[in-house]
């Protein structure tokens, strides 16, 4: 029977302090990701908003019902 005892070798802690950095290195891309993803719908949302108040004439505000053939009502 072995008692394990409160030390590593130095080459476990070297294996934990590598596998810790690589999860974070790793995380930290993800969130740059989900980062990037969101700030381009942002963009979007932004462009599409400048486009509505530039182009908008009164007609434009009016909501028309379309069902499912095109027919407009």
């Amino acid at each position: 029977m072995r008692i394990i005892s409160s030390t590593y070798d130095n080459r476990d802690d070297e294996l934990v302090v590598v596998v810790v950095k690589m999860v974070h290195e790793y995380y930290r891309m993800v969130v740059k990701e989900i980062e990037d993803v969101l700030l381009e719908e942002i963009e979007k949302f932004r462009w599409w908003f400048e486009q509505d108040i530039d182009g908008e004439n009164k007609d434009e505000n009016k909501l028309v019902m379309v069902n499912e053939e095109g027919w407009m009502s």
